[in-house]
């Protein structure tokens, strides 16, 4: 990629251009903290024994190595968060117009905050500090020291919890569910919560299906009595066994023998009596003894982890195949837990519904706004490690794309609520937004059109529902994968869903290991060459150690298109690893000035709220080296992950093409922006 015509200051290579006001190494000295704009950084450091006063909104403060200071707080801060790092005899005043939403503390030594209500701070966490003292109110003020036990490392929350019709200020141990900071009691009544509401649901809706006569079968019944008719009649289906333990057996089975190829280049060979289906059919677990889940002992998990580690070692062409038991960790539900399941999320969707719960009953998860789970992120390590060459996965919400596995190294078999395609030329389009607004099941038109004007072609989402068609282009490089595949490992999957679910059987079939991941049993287990019955976050966790891998951080990743002619500009999001068309910006403001008569004057100032991005130049601007057009592109984005909005300054002096790669950090709010050569 060329990078003519914009210039990226040197110092955005390393952090985006955030406005910093900072104040260093004073001494005895009161002075006000002058931010230059909502958006600014505010950092103080190595200061002693002053008196300083934030007036003006900010972004965020950092207030690092000051001993004896004070620190007066009359305004809010658009993040809301204050980190106090390494410092010593510290007092905060959130005067009458001041507020924090979550104040940080770490490394540091009496720190004392004193607010006048209980609405001016959330939250405050203490690490590694000792002397911490919390005061709320004038008259009658509530005080409370956070104490420090055995434990130096372990960080504390300071917080209020409701008490009768009043509050009270607690400081509890944090502990991690996920990314989020939480504490023991707080997950207890979440998860004692969600079990709940899970356990009245489904009573009521059995209650609710008690009836005196058969119920006629309704067209949607009849179809879905069609499609499951269509499913192979010899898969392996589970037995009717004797109640089991909950440890399986430690018991790690040879690879079957190689079976007669199929004549297909890609479809798996036709099983007798039935022919394999594009179709997704919509199948629950009915059996009671197949919705049981099961957990490895430690030993028996240890051993089991080495061997796979040393197989994915020796393998050649690994691919990994992901079910919705990847995702339950971020907070979305799966499809077919039992009632009793152990997970969070509660029992799956199929399962709720097939107790006679709506779709419109149930929990409504913003998909937008997950956060892919630690496995998703050891998957995007093993794919960056060459450990893994191509993942298939049948989750609709995006996360594989969004956690940074590579378009080319992925299949989506029932598709991607971020992604639309046009039914005329086949063009993709990512949406930083929910695609599918069609009322009717088997209606797919989202009523946007292609960007190609020699096409413009209806749009249509990407979701596959149950008795459609699976995606041929995908369903194809999936099973050319499995193909050269000696080595296929399923995470979270029920392995029910055809004909997704031949993709990992052919692997099987033609003497490739199959490694089965997932709670409950699968009908391919029997043939499996090792199954792992644990959490997927844990399996991956367990592996990534043992293979000496680094589990990246999450960062929300936004790639950038600028477009210079003699006549316009255009601005495009891009997927970050091809050119396939992103929207992740509600709108665009372009600022540009160029110098005449010596002095700068503004030529253009235009917020663009529409797709293309693209603002045409005055006809008597001309770029040149001598005569540079500079200025500024603000980019308005989506922000589901909290991101704000970014200003990209540029220094336009001739046509050309520059992409940038903008990525935030979700823990310390910073963006960080490189230019792709």
């Amino acid at each position: 990629m060329t990078t003519q015509g914009i210039q990226l200051p040197s110092f955005l290579r390393v952090a985006a251009e955030r406005q910093k006001h900072s104040i260093t190494n004073r001494n005895g000295e009161k002075f006000k903290l002058e931010a230059p704009s909502p958006s600014s950084l505010v950092y103080v450091q190595d200061c002693k024994d002053c008196e300083c006063e934030l007036q003006r909104k900010a972004m965020k403060v950092i207030v690092e190595g000051c001993k004896d200071c004070v620190f007066n707080i009359d305004s809010t801060l658009i993040t809301g968060m204050i980190e106090v790092l390494n410092c010593e005899n510290f007092t905060i005043n959130v005067n009458e117009n001041g507020a924090i939403m979550t104040l940080t503390v770490d490394g540091s030594k009496n720190v004392k905050v004193n607010a006048l209500r209980s609405d001016q701070f959330d939250s405050i966490y203490s690490h590694r500090s000792s002397g911490m003292e919390v005061v709320v109110g004038k008259e009658n003020p509530t005080k409370l020291a956070v104490v420090v036990d055995e434990d130096p490392d372990r960080q504390y929350i300071v917080h209020w919890e409701k008490e009768g019709d009043s509050v009270k200020l607690i400081c509890d141990k944090v502990i991690r569910d996920g990314i989020y900071p939480t504490t023991e009691k707080q997950l207890a009544e979440t998860i004692a919560k969600e079990r709940e509401m899970s356990e009245r649901m489904a009573a009521m809706m059995v209650d609710g299906m008690k009836v005196t006569q058969k119920p006629k079968k309704s067209k949607a019944s009849v179809k879905q009595a069609e499609a499951q008719s269509q499913l192979p009649k010899n898969k392996p289906q589970p037995k009717p066994t004797k109640p089991q333990a909950t440890n399986p057996p430690n018991k790690i089975k040879p690879p079957s023998k190689p079976k007669p190829q199929k004549p297909s280049k890609h479809k798996p060979k036709p099983k007798p009596q039935a022919k394999p289906s594009k179709h997704r059919p919509a199948p629950n677990i009915e059996e009671d003894d197949d919705k049981k889940e099961f957990f490895e002992s430690e030993e028996d998990l240890t051993a089991k982890l080495d061997t796979l580690c040393q197989w994915i070692k020796d393998s050649k062409h690994c691919i990994v195949f992901t079910g919705a038991g990847i995702s339950t960790s971020t907070g979305i539900r799966d499809f077919r837990s039992g009632m009793n399941t152990v997970l969070k999320t509660g029992p799956g969707k199929c399962e709720l519904q097939a107790k006679g719960a709506t779709k419109s009953s149930l929990t409504k998860v913003n998909v937008l706004k997950a956060v892919p789970s630690v496995a998703h992120m050891v998957l995007v390590k093993l794919h960056q490690e060459g450990l893994v060459k191509f993942t298939v996965n049948q989750n609709t919400d995006g996360l594989h794309l969004r956690s940074g596995i590579p378009a080319d190294q992925l299949a989506e078999l029932h598709g991607n609520t971020n992604l639309e395609k046009c039914t005329k030329c086949g063009a993709k389009y990512l949406r930083d937004f929910r695609t599918r607004n069609a009322q009717g099941v088997h209606k797919h038109r989202t009523g946007r059109f292609c960007d190609n004007f020699m096409c413009r072609g209806h749009l249509v989402d990407s979701i596959i529902n149950f008795g459609e068609d699976l995606p041929e282009d995908d369903l194809d490089r999936a099973f050319d994968e499995a193909g050269k595949s000696d080595l296929c490992i399923v995470l979270g999957s029920s392995l029910r869903v055809t004909p997704a679910a031949d993709v990992p059987e052919s692997v099987m079939e033609k003497g490739g290991k199959l490694v089965i991941c997932n709670l409950q049993k699968t009908p391919l287990n029997d043939g499996c060459a090792l199954e792992i019955h644990k959490q997927i976050d844990d399996v991956m966790v367990g592996l990534a150690t043992r293979l000496g891998l680094e589990i990246p951080q999450f960062t929300v990743k936004r790639r950038l298109a600028v477009m210079v002619t003699e006549k316009d500009i255009t601005i495009q999001g891009l997927d970050v690893a091809l050119d396939t068309p992103y929207s992740f910006m509600r709108q665009v403001e372009v600022k540009l000035m160029q110098k005449h008569d010596g002095k700068y004057k503004e030529i253009v100032k235009e917020v663009l709220t529409k797709e293309p991005y693209s603002i045409a130049i005055p006809k008597m601007t001309r770029l040149s080296p001598q005569n540079p057009v500079k200025g500024e592109i603000c980019l308005g984005l989506q922000g589901h992950y909290g991101e704000p909005d970014f200003t990209l300054p540029a220094t336009i002096d001739k046509p050309g093409r520059t992409v940038y790669l903008l990525s935030y950090n979700l823990c310390d709010g910073t963006w960080n922006v490189e230019d792709l050569q």
